[in-house]
């Protein structure tokens, strides 16, 4: 493969240039880390980010940290036969050519859907909510027809799943799902074909799972909150859903909030720590999952249920529920202030394209 010899870091780079390098040479999908004679010391790929997010490491770790020390190579010599093995038992899409000292002379590849620019699997939009927190906006329109910018919230998901080669849309409705319908028909102005779920009672954000058809529907599928706003690629989201096994991959977004109080340690009746005005960070639910057919054929549409007790029942089961943190953009449109939020954010980008 070509222009490999764009996407290699230096042990001393960070984090948050693999970032860079990764986005930059995003048909590559992996970043090379190698010492001043080009020989290959590690790899980074979006996983590996991902995970190192999940240990709550910042964009100014040093790849020595989160880099695969002993990646999978192949050399020059090596036939077809081995590189497909090799490849089938990594899972994985890229592999490094090295020479006999180890050092990188190239780069191959094999066509996969994170490159091909085309997913058959299926895509679920929530967009029967009620909005009440944006009222009165949503009193005469569905939250996810709200225009930011010159966009509906919901058009702008659609656009970018389109973009990113997702063709195969649900969405589930209920209030005034009319006007939601009518504003996409049948998907095809976006090139895409959506299917509507149509709940006659609220049913949660996991109980209209129950609805879809799973004939028509190509797992894993994305189930994605209508009122959204992110930058991921969801192509690499399922990429990392495979890599991992698991039925369910839950989608977070690192939060810090602050103490704005001396918090005070009691033990035994005693102060044993006073810390002015802390920092705590959390991970919190972006909205954005992907769920084995396993995981939706459980889901029965008897009763309302909210996909956080979905996934808390399968944790409870011994179940493997994966995180994947989000670094890229991500705004949960809920409040009046965050709307305003977004249309700011949306109109800041418009005026530095």
């Amino acid at each position: 493969m070509n222009g490999w010899e764009k996407s290699t870091l230096y042990l001393t780079d960070t984090m948050g240039k693999a970032v860079k390098v990764l986005e930059e040479n995003r048909v590559l999908g992996i970043a090379l880390v190698i010492d001043k004679h080009r020989k290959l010391l590690g790899t980074v790929t979006d996983g590996d980010i991902r995970r190192a997010i999940i240990g709550h490491c910042g964009m100014e770790t040093p790849v020595e940290q989160l880099m695969n020390n002993s990646p999978a190579v192949v050399t020059a010599r090596d036939g077809k036969e081995k590189i497909g093995h090799v490849m089938a038992e990594k899972f994985i899409t890229r592999l490094p050519v090295v020479n006999d000292d180890g050092v990188i002379i190239g780069l191959i590849g094999q066509d996969s859907g994170l490159t091909s620019g085309c997913y058959d699997n299926s895509i679920v939009l929530m967009a029967g909510g009620f909005g009440r927190r944006l009222h009165p906006l949503t009193e005469s329109i569905p939250k996810p027809l709200l225009k930011v910018a010159e966009k509906p919230i919901l058009e702008a998901i659609v656009d970018q799943l389109s973009e990113q080669g997702f063709k195969r849309l649900f969405m589930s409705l209920h209030y005034r799902g009319g006007m939601i319908k009518d504003y996409f028909g049948d998907g095809s102005a976006w090139n895409v074909t959506i299917e509507y779920l149509e709940e006659n009672s609220p049913l949660g954000t996991a109980g209209a799972l129950s609805l879809v058809n799973s004939e028509n529907a190509v797992y894993p599928l994305i189930v994605i909150n209508g009122d959204l706003m992110t930058r991921i690629n969801y192509g690499r989201l399922l990429e990392f859903h495979k890599e991992q096994g698991g039925v369910a991959t839950l989608c977070v977004k690192e939060y810090e909030h602050q103490i704005p109080y001396g918090v005070v340690a009691v033990e035994h009746g005693k102060v044993s720590l006073i810390d002015e005005k802390p920092t705590h960070k959390c991970f919190v639910n972006a909205g954005i999952y992907v769920l084995d057919e396993s995981v939706v054929r459980t889901v029965d549409g008897n009763r309302p249920l909210a996909m956080t007790d979905l996934l808390a029942g399968l944790v409870s089961e011994d179940e493997q529920v994966n995180a994947y943190p989000i670094h890229e953009y991500w705004l949960d449109i809920g409040g009046l202030s965050e709307y305003r939020r977004a249309t700011k954010d949306v109109e800041l980008r418009s005026d530095s394209s």
